[in-house]
């Protein structure tokens, strides 16, 4: 039987967000993982987008979609716009949903594929 897994381990697995207590290490990690992936393909992060007046959080974003199946399940059952409502968007955008979509896609989908071992 395997040991059971310890939070020092648990940071420094591929950086998925956890519900336990380790969530602000995981986070971290997450976002470290992230940026780094992105660096090495050649698509760095620059800067993160705003959607409405708050800076977007991109480990946040990433859970919200896994939650809800991952972005195939989430585009099929057009979910982003409650993606963009789970995120604190302002509730008057009409193109919440779309941009939401957008900075997922140019920002987390590559690296959501290749944790899935898609890429």
């Amino acid at each position: 039987a395997a040991a059971p897994t310890t939070e020092l381990e648990m940071a420094e697995e591929p950086g998925l967000p956890d519900d336990a207590g380790a969530g602000e290490i995981n986070q971290q990690s997450f976002l470290v993982n992230l940026y780094q992936f992105m660096k090495d393909r050649g698509t760095p992060i620059e800067r993160i987008p705003h959607l409405g007046f708050k800076q977007v959080n991109l480990a946040t974003l990433y859970k919200a979609v896994e939650t809800l199946g991952g972005y195939e399940v989430v585009t099929t059952s057009r979910l982003w716009k409650n993606i963009y409502d789970e995120l604190g968007g302002s509730p008057g955008s009409t193109s919440a949903a779309t941009c939401t979509r957008r900075h997922y896609e140019r920002l987390v989908l590559p690296y959501e594929r290749h944790l899935r071992g898609e890429a």
